[in-house]
């Protein structure tokens, strides 16, 4: 059975539709595909201009004819109640609501609608595999962080479970935890490693320390996937032989 996919289906998230979308997007030759790029560039700015009044206030008197006169947003244009933000026909209740970590100082809140929440991962399924990581079948091991309340905590656990997917911890990135993390590694088949760039770095300086490949303990891993933070590439080179 398919969990992840249903699971966004039972959450109200159109995937079937967006996966249908999403292949007439990426079926596109070069030239379509560029025309397409620039035609939803368009029309994706002239629709806020129309139906949000915080980008009309932020875009103020710009030339919106060129996409270059256009000016930038950024996460802190953004640090303002939802409420003030959400366009012309959304409201709370019909939008999936979702919140960044704030590793880079400026953590905020943000809205889709379904149908987009469902073809971004439309795009997700389609990038990861690439390297032949499927999220109904691919084991993750996720190195995040949870909520520590019980009801956080519990629901982020199920998730993982239709996931497909084990959570280490990232609050405790001493030798002995990771000597535990270790042990998970050698009895279960993990396919990526996805997860905060800094705790999993650390991890690789473990490895690292005990002289140790992790491939050569788990032979199915196939990737690995930083997210949140900045990858420099000295980290880089110490994540592919570690």
């Amino acid at each position: 059975m398919k969990l992840f996919d249903l699971s966004l289906r039972i959450n109200g998230f159109p995937l079937g539709e967006a996966k249908n979308v999403f292949s007439k997007i990426t079926n596109k030759n070069s030239t379509d595909y560029e025309n397409y790029l620039n035609e939803r560039k368009t029309a994706i700015v002239n629709y806020h201009l129309k139906h949000n009044a915080f980008y009309k206030s932020f875009v103020n008197n710009n030339d919106t004819s060129n996409w270059n006169n256009i000016p930038i947003l950024t996460k802190r244009d953004l640090q303002q109640p939802l409420s003030k933000r959400l366009s012309k026909g959304f409201n709370k209740k019909e939008v999936y609501i979702n919140k960044t970590s704030g590793s880079s100082g400026d953590p905020f809140i943000f809205a889709k609608d379904k149908f987009c929440h469902a073809l971004t991962w439309c795009g997700f399924i389609d990038r990861y595999g690439w390297f032949d990581i499927d999220f109904n079948r691919s084991m993750q091991a996720r190195f995040y962080g949870i909520p520590l309340n019980k009801k956080g905590y519990y629901k982020e656990r199920f998730k993982d479970v239709l996931s497909k997917r084990f959570r280490f911890s990232v609050f405790d990135l001493s030798d002995a935890e990771f000597a535990k993390s270790l042990k998970k590694f050698k009895s279960v088949p993990f396919e990526y490693i996805n997860g905060y760039t800094s705790a999993i770095v650390q991890f690789a300086k473990f490895l690292e320390r005990e002289n140790m490949v992790l491939k050569t303990i788990c032979p199915s891993l196939k990737a690995c996937i930083v997210t949140s933070e900045m990858l420099f590439d000295t980290d880089k080179t110490l994540l592919e032989k570690q």
